[in-house]
């Protein structure tokens, strides 16, 4: 068990490492995603308006991103990559709380 506490303290501080060393960056994709994500926060509509190749309910599961970042006037990137980190942990602890659950 101790092994896994390890890797999940190594793995969060590492995220945690990458959005402090690099807090613009993300992939092209997640970029593309969230970028429609700001046009439709702006009142665009999507496929009228713009073109998005990724689904409709990941641009709008990313809309309220961009609102919380415009109401702490910081880049929704930030926010993004912090949502994504949080994400992971929580289902880091779930994975451990289940392993303690099964035993050895």
């Amino acid at each position: 068990m101790g092994v896994m506490v390890f890797a999940f303290i190594l793995v969060a501080a590492f995220a945690l490492g990458n959005i402090v060393c690099h807090p613009l960056s993300i992939g092209p994709e997640a970029a593309c995603h969230l970028s429609a994500s700001m046009l439709t926060a702006l009142g665009q509509r999507p496929f009228v308006d713009f073109y998005e190749i990724g689904s409709q309910p990941t641009l709008y599961l990313q809309v309220p991103l961009v609102v919380v970042a415009r109401l702490l006037r910081t880049h929704p990137i930030l926010i993004f990559k912090i949502v994504v980190l949080a994400l992971a942990l929580l289902s880091a602890t779930v994975l451990l709380a289940l392993a303690r659950l099964r035993g050895p």
